[in-house]
């Protein structure tokens, strides 16, 4: 072989071997710009006015399991927040949420952003047959709040008011003859120990709490 086609040779060579080293070069640059991109698309912006409560509620008196349900302790509770000290009228709500606890008594609610800040307010609780439960003084924090309107489930929600929607926060005769008219029935509002059935038991809870009312 003649040292020109020696030269050709190696001068072939080494550009077959640059184009490879760029093409390399590309594929690698290119697997680093797509990681790049997942790691900054993973990236979330902390906001110092997130607030995550983990709500608990226990309605009293349900039958410890039935239908395979290990706790019956769920409900649909309305949870409302005030300043501290304000009167809780409709136009003092700062924010609001209607949850359905889980058959363990609890949940967890994320505040509107922005609408809280950390610091103390009131909270009240009123379940779907229930009386409301008031948390006062309550210390608000930037991550997850305990709110427990039932002191580790030591002082339960009280079950008996009835009387539509939203109930008028007293358990009295009205309530009691809406769930005589009911009787037989299986209206989840008049079954107030989650049963299937409104009967003799449900008017007996409710004659314990006969006159009382919420806070």
């Amino acid at each position: 072989m003649t040292e020109k086609k020696r030269v050709n040779k190696l001068l072939i060579s080494i550009v077959i071997s640059a184009i490879v080293l760029f093409c390399l070069s590309y594929k690698i640059g290119t697997l680093l710009a797509s990681q790049e991109e997942n790691v900054t698309a993973s990236v979330s912006v902390y906001d110092p006015n997130h607030q995550l409560f983990y709500i608990k509620g226990v309605p009293e008196k349900r039958i410890p399991a039935i239908l395979d349900r290990t706790l019956n302790r769920s409900t649909y509770l309305v949870v409302k927040i005030y300043n501290h000290g304000a009167d809780r009228t409709p136009a003092n709500v700062i924010t609001s949420t209607a949850i359905t606890l889980g058959d363990d008594g609890s949940q967890m609610w994320e505040a509107p952003t922005g609408t809280l800040s950390t610091g103390t307010y009131d909270l009240t609780g009123k379940g779907y047959s229930h009386l409301t439960r008031l948390i006062s003084d309550i210390s608000v924090e930037e991550f997850v709040n305990t709110v427990d309107f039932t002191s580790n489930g030591t002082n339960q929600l009280k079950c008996g008011d009835v009387n539509g929607t939203n109930g008028d926060d007293e358990i009295n005769a009205l309530d009691a003859s809406l769930v005589v008219n009911n009787w037989a029935g299986a209206n989840a509002r008049y079954d107030l120990n989650r049963d299937e059935e409104v009967n003799s038991i449900d008017i007996s809870n409710l004659l314990a709490n006969f006159n009382d009312v919420g806070d």
